[in-house]
């Protein structure tokens, strides 16, 4: 039978292989020997006998397995088909299969490969970099400064901006400066340890941000829409309170979201990023990391829903009152406060959320690179100007912080 099947395939009467491929193959001129089949085996004696070519047939064979899978060939179908089992209890996968996690290699240390590896293109992202954090640093120290310095400043409103600079500074001064040093010293290392401080202080700062901008939105919707009760509903007391709350809130969602992952083995250490990243960390885990990391996730997904319908409730109600008002002057002064306020919010949840369901396996990694800057670096450098550089009170306090830095003028007696 082996030899029929043998002379079947020479004179072009049977064209699909066993072993070979999921589809009908043509124009077959020669088999590549010493897989697992019979038949190619004798395909393989037969062919030499004359010296003819073996090359590697064409296979249109499965993707890759996600992790905490392994292959489970499937029965009277050629090699590269097979479906995605999951592992046992105790067990993880890698490229060969299922194994006992006592056998997992310990991972030291991580690579981030965010960038190109061309040198040009790194002195290219060390300059972007660079240019990017001095303007969020400058920005955001400029809104604590002025604050802190100016009394009339001292409100709920600009309380609640000091702490949302706190969190753009730390949220980016985690991650940029890492990046910006290994750009310049040409390496990719990141200890184990400081990648996971790296991703529970970024979690942290970044849900906090989430946080914060749905108590700024409810604080001017007090204000908006019930302004003669606002002093006596945002108290300082209260202020704090939810401020307090935004930062615990954020601490609790980064340990979840930390405690898991790193609890969790490698079997690579190369992360397609310039940061540690809950998605990319997911993506060389060993187990299955989406079914551990789905209560972190769920949890995470309500809290930032809540914040979403929290924000779209209270400037639908900032919106109704706005049109109501008779001064036009009034309404386009609210309009352009808030617009932009929504456009960043907006910018920020969409963005982050995409990064974060997009598949692991997508090779856009480029796609990514740029999601991620623009919901972990754009929002932080442009808060600064959308909530307080536009704000007449704020332009006031400026200029008179840098007239008190002038000389001064005094005539010659």
């Amino acid at each position: 039978m082996t030899y029929q099947n043998t002379l079947n395939v020479l004179f072009n009467l049977k064209k699909a292989i066993p072993n070979y491929s999921c589809d009908t193959e043509k124009n077959l001129i020669a088999i590549i020997g010493g897989l697992d089949s019979e038949t190619s085996l004798h395909i393989a004696n037969f062919l030499s006998i004359y010296k003819i070519p073996q090359a590697l047939p064409l296979a249109v064979c499965n993707d890759n397995c996600y992790p905490g899978y392994s292959r489970k060939r499937k029965e009277d179908k050629p090699f590269c088909c097979y479906d995605c089992a999951p592992c046992p209890e105790g067990k993880i996968s890698d490229q060969s299969g299922c194994k006992d996690m006592s056998n997992v290699t310990i991972v030291r240390y991580f690579l981030l490969l965010g960038f190109s590896e061309q040198r040009e293109l790194q002195i290219l992202h060390l300059a972007v970099f660079t240019a990017m954090y001095m303007a969020i640093l400058i920005g955001n120290f400029l809104i604590i400064i002025l604050v802190a310095r100016t009394t009339h400043l001292q409100t709920p409103m600009y309380f609640f901006l000091v702490n949302l600079s706190v969190v753009d500074l730390g949220s980016t001064t985690v991650t940029i400066p890492r990046s910006i040093a290994n750009a310049l010293m040409n390496t990719t290392h990141i200890s184990y340890s400081e990648c996971a401080a790296q991703m529970l202080l970024f979690v942290l700062f970044m849900s906090s941000d989430i946080f914060l901008l749905a108590v700024m939105a409810y604080d001017r919707y007090v204000a908006i829409c019930h302004p003669l009760h606002y002093t006596s509903v945002m108290k300082w007391g209260r202020c704090i309170q939810l401020a307090g709350g935004a930062w615990a809130a954020g601490f609790l969602n980064a340990a979840l979201h930390t405690g898991t992952i790193f609890s969790l083995p490698f079997c690579s250490n190369i992360i397609t990023q310039f940061f540690c990243e809950i998605p990319h960390l997911m993506k060389i885990s060993c187990a299955n990391s989406y079914l551990n990391e789905m209560w972190p996730l769920l949890f995470s997904s309500a809290l930032g829903l809540g914040c979403f319908v929290l924000i779209v409730t209270s400037y639908v109600q900032i919106f109704t009152a706005v049109l109501r008002m008779s001064s036009k002057a009034s309404r386009q002064k609210a309009f352009s406060t808030c617009i932009p306020h929504l456009t960043v919010v907006s910018l920020l949840l969409s963005t982050s959320l995409f990064a974060y369901v997009m598949p692991t396996s997508s090779p856009s990694f480029n796609l990514d690179e740029v999601l991620v800057v623009i919901y972990s670096v754009f929002p932080p450098m442009m808060n600064p100007l959308i909530y307080s550089m536009r704000n007449k009170d704020v332009k006031t306090a400026l200029r008179k912080l840098f007239y008190q830095k002038l000389p001064n003028n005094k005539s010659v007696s």
